[in-house]
């Protein structure tokens, strides 16, 4: 983009140089200018996601190795083009007003009579009733939820919690914070008032709605909102008039009678509220593991290919009573799911996420990975969710890192350093995919795990099957063992779907001419290239699905 764009939308119009390095900095952010590539100006953006004041000397900043000014002239600063640098700095879209809310069913069955969540339904009262199945002698087993009457401690209670978004159509899955989840269907709920068959009754204006300060993003910007006085306020619907009798007595001793009447509005807050109590109750049964019968207890003994959950949609639109849901996940994504089980994390189908986090103007780390790949099932997560998890449930003192429980995380090869992928043949393009291990494998393993160098607060991590450290993940146990899956065919087939396999050039070639097919050999040679570790991003994937949709 142009200099005077890019100071546009930082909201800053001047360019200042510091110890010998060029900046454009405001009161939270500092962009620093880090490489010239021929006409390209690389900056890297750090920024204060709690809209608190950033110093030139913060140790952030220091890190960005900026370029010194005595190389740059003010031409090459405005004739150049200018980008703004994945991982290590991202845009959570959860709960945004720039995600797609778009969102439609997943068309998933309900769970058969082996899953967790056989025959339990969530209704909008403050409590709910699961019937377990008598074949298995299990009792009507009531769940009651303590409710929480102040506005603000309902947000703080479910701050704490994890919410997976699972795309059925791009099968890849976001790990979210609770109250960034429940602004997301907040949002979406709207966006489906204003278009269902009773939209002339609905007055709520998203212009209206005061977004958090640019500085702030994720929970942050989440919280700002729906602790909005002036947001909670905005109306909705108009309830019915309520009508009340006044009588007075008039110094004369006439009686005298007067009807009045009020009007009442179903509001944001009101919104909010309803939303969080359906979310809730999820939560209280993926809670349960007092006994055999809690489905927390159930859910630990189900195949790690199955995942269970329920419909974003169903809960966006306010069907009454929602059922659970149950899909199967490839080899590629088994990796994480004892993760998210030890979290207590509910999972929420849907179709039309999007891309949830983003590098900052698709410009990564690594060109290979300019979005979370598509068609591998795996799961991202923001730095500062994994840092929370680490500070309440893990020991980063231990080598490698234990996230949670018994849960180790191992970086195979690289996670926010720079590579030269540009340069190489894709054949040898970094792999950027993170692995989860069990503690049982330490003894084996120990010598050759690596913990993470830094964390960068504004970035975001991936987890799924790493082609530099495949494991190969039983259905239940905790000891994977190192090398592919047994289904090779599958895990192919899914880095196939995703674009992996070929290079940018080869995809730009291969998407012009319309056309998807490709002989036996060449198919079994990109298999082999796969399973001896050598597969890459083949495309950039460069739209999002509203863009798809409309194009």
């Amino acid at each position: 983009m142009p200099l005077n764009i890019m100071t546009t939308l930082a909201r800053s119009r001047r360019i200042t140089t510091y110890a010998g390095g060029l900046y454009i900095k405001t009161f939270c952010a500092i962009l620093a200018l880090t490489k010239q590539i021929g006409q390209v100006l690389v900056w890297h953006l750090v920024f204060n996601d709690d809209g608190e004041h950033i110093s030139y000397s913060d140790r952030r900043v220091l890190a960005t190795d900026a370029l010194k000014s005595d190389n740059i002239s003010i031409a090459t600063l405005e004739s150049s083009r200018h980008i703004l640098g994945w991982c290590e700095n991202i845009e959570s879209k959860v709960g945004s007003p720039r995600a797609n809310y778009n969102i439609i069913w997943s068309g998933l069955s309900k769970p058969s009579s082996k899953c967790a969540f056989e025959k339990v339904s969530i209704s909008g009262g403050y409590f709910v009733s699961a019937s377990m199945s008598a074949a298995l002698g299990k009792k009507d087993k009531p769940v009651y939820i303590k409710s929480r009457d102040d506005y603000i401690s309902r947000l703080k209670w479910i701050e704490k919690k994890y919410v997976v978004l699972y795309d059925l159509e791009d099968r890849r899955a976001w790990l979210a914070d609770g109250v960034s989840a429940l602004l997301h269907l907040v949002r979406a709920s709207l966006e489906h008032d204003a278009q269902d068959d009773f939209k002339g009754l609905f007055r709520y204006k998203p212009e209206l709605l005061q977004e958090a300060d640019p500085c702030k993003s994720g929970k942050a910007a989440a919280i700002s909102v729906l602790t909005n006085a002036q947001n909670q306020e905005l109306e909705i619907y108009q309830k019915p008039d309520g009508n009340s009798a006044e009588t007075t007595i008039k110094q004369t001793g006439e009686i005298e009678e007067v009807t009045k009447r009020t009007k009442t509005f179903f509001r944001f807050k009101d919104r909010v509220d309803h939303t969080y109590n359906l979310l809730e109750q999820i939560i209280a049964y993926q809670s349960q593991l007092d006994s055999e019968d809690g489905v927390g207890f159930r859910i630990k003994l189900t195949p790690r290919r199955q995942i269970e959950g329920f419909d974003f949609m169903d809960i966006a639109s306010d069907e009454d009573p929602i059922w659970p849901r149950v899909t199967s996940l490839k080899a590629t994504g088994t990796g994480w799911v004892d993760f998210t089980r030890a979290l207590h994390a509910i999972t929420l189908f849907g179709i039309g996420f999007g891309s949830l986090m983003k590098p900052h103007d698709e410009v990564t780390a690594c060109l290979y990975w300019a979005e979370v790949p598509k068609g591998l099932d795996y799961l991202a997560v923001c730095v500062s969710d994994l840092k929370e998890v680490l500070k309440k449930k893990g020991n980063m003192r231990e080598r490698p890192w234990r996230l949670v429980d018994q849960i180790y995380w191992h970086v195979p090869d690289l996670l926010f350093d720079k590579c030269d992928c540009s340069s190489r043949s894709p054949k040898a393009g970094c792999d950027r995919v993170q692995v989860l291990l069990p503690a049982k494998v330490l003894k084996t393993w120990a010598r050759k795990l690596t913990s993470p160098s830094k964390l960068e607060d504004s970035g975001a991590v991936i987890f799924g099957h790493s082609r530099k450290f495949p494991l190969r993940w039983t259905d239940r146990g905790e000891c994977p063992a190192l090398g592919e899956p047994s289904n090779e065919d599958d895990v192919a087939d899914a880095f196939e779907d995703s674009g992996l396999g070929e290079s940018i050039e080869g995809s730009r070639l291969s998407g012009s001419s319309g056309g998807h097919g490709s002989s036996d050999s060449s198919k079994e040679k990109q298999k082999k290239g796969l399973f001896d570790g050598f597969s890459v991003w083949k495309r950039l994937q460069s739209k999002s699905p509203a863009d798809q949709a409309s194009g």
